[in-house]
């Protein structure tokens, strides 16, 4: 409504007003499947038999955000501007996440058992994938921000849909001329998360399934031979 009412134009009011119904339906959908990856995550339990490369990996993780961070701060001195900054701390909250999620793993549902090579291979393989589903919900709120952030900044003549381009899933949205709708992309990307994720979690975890159903195969010999 602002761009319609500077543009003196009905047409980019339609235009917002069919984004909005979009991003509407899109919320609902995000919400529906923010809950169908939870219902799977809880009902999905792996185990390996040592926690000792999540802790690393963990530790990494930390290190890495904090580099981010101090990264963003030194360009964002060096250029004289705020913009590099925003990305630098977007990537500081995803990766400190997840380090949490690598340092806490029964947030993805892991816990430490008793488990052969292979099935500490598949511990850790599935690891990643459970990650990527508890970490749904924050990915989801961090885009819906930067997007909120990229419009507030576009309606006061501030254009900084560049400088977080690379959290866009859609490639078409780094293309696009004006901050709102960039913004307006990044929010809709936000919301198209969980089910990315999910889809992409059943398919890989399928991959898995197949992997352990092979492993098991000599145990079952070894028990129909008694």
């Amino acid at each position: 409504m602002v761009y319609a009412i500077k543009w003196d134009s009905f047409e980019v009011f339609l235009y917002g007003l069919a984004s909005v119904l979009v991003l509407a339906v899109l919320q609902f959908v995000a919400k529906r499947l923010l809950d169908a990856c939870a219902s799977i995550l809880k009902t999905s339990p792996t185990r390996i038999a040592s926690m000792a490369v999540l802790e690393c990996l963990g530790l990494v993780l930390l290190l890495a955000a904090i580099g981010a961070l101090i990264g963003g701060i030194i360009t964002a001195i060096q250029v004289e501007s705020f913009t590099p900054i925003i990305p630098a701390l977007v990537s500081f909250v995803l990766l400190t996440a997840f380090a949490g999620v690598a340092l806490h793993p029964s947030l993805a549902n892991v816990e430490e058992a008793p488990a052969t090579a292979g099935e500490e291979a598949i511990g850790l393989f599935s690891f990643f994938a459970k990650a990527g589903l508890a970490l749904q919900p924050l990915l989801f709120a961090v885009y819906a921000a930067a997007g909120a952030i990229v419009i507030l900044f576009a309606l006061f003549g501030s254009d900084v849909s560049l400088s977080l381009g690379g959290l866009i899933l859609l490639p078409t949205t780094i293309t696009l001329s004006g901050g709102g709708p960039a913004g307006a992309a990044i929010i809709a990307s936000a919301c198209l998360l969980p089910l990315t994720a999910y889809l992409t979690f059943l398919l890989y975890y399928l991959l898995i399934d197949v992997l352990r159903a092979i492993l098991s195969i000599p145990q079952k010999l070894d028990q129909l031979r008694r």
